[in-house]
């Protein structure tokens, strides 16, 4: 279990990525501090697998 207030991936120029059974449940216990406000931040990632993982109990999906 990860537990995160801030971005929790950044990638940038990466050709693979694998993201794969991640359940993260994110709180509010200390103000976020980063200029990035969302979870998974990826830059130029040619190849990417993200899958069964969820945030907060929601599935979610990388649209780049």
């Amino acid at each position: 279990m990860l537990f995160s207030f801030d971005p929790i991936r950044y990638a940038e120029s990466v050709d693979v990525l694998v993201f794969r059974n991640y359940r993260i449940r994110t709180n509010r216990a200390y103000p976020a501090f980063h200029w990035n406000k969302k979870s998974l931040f990826f830059e130029r990632v040619v190849h990417d697998e993200i899958s069964n993982s969820t945030i907060d109990g929601k599935p979610f999906h990388l649209s780049l």
